[in-house]
């Protein structure tokens, strides 16, 4: 019996988990305008209709603030990867 109310917690929470995971792609304006007037600025969900490279169809992409500060940052930090030398004209022998 102990085992078999263990069992159904488990599932239970497990279920749980995935029930609360938001689709934010799916929400119209207001659903989303809603959501966002009780979170801080940070936790605040914000969609972007984006076109992939080679594709026509656009996505639509939907992060919190938080999220898109950190992709920007990443981005802006692989520019240093790609091109570590000011100095990229003289590499390509462009004086």
């Amino acid at each position: 019996m102990r085992r078999t109310i263990l069992l159904a917690s488990l599932l239970l929470l497990v279920t749980a988990c995935g029930i609360t995971s938001q689709r934010f792609a799916q929400f119209s304006d207001e659903e989303l305008y809603a959501y966002n007037r009780t979170k801080p600025f940070d936790e605040k969900v914000t969609c972007v209709n984006e076109a992939t490279t080679g594709s026509y169809i656009r996505k639509t992409r939907c992060q919190t603030n938080e999220q898109w500060a950190h992709d920007l940052i990443d981005a802006f930090n692989s520019l240093d990867t790609l091109s570590p030398t000011s100095d990229y004209a003289v590499i390509r022998g462009r004086d």
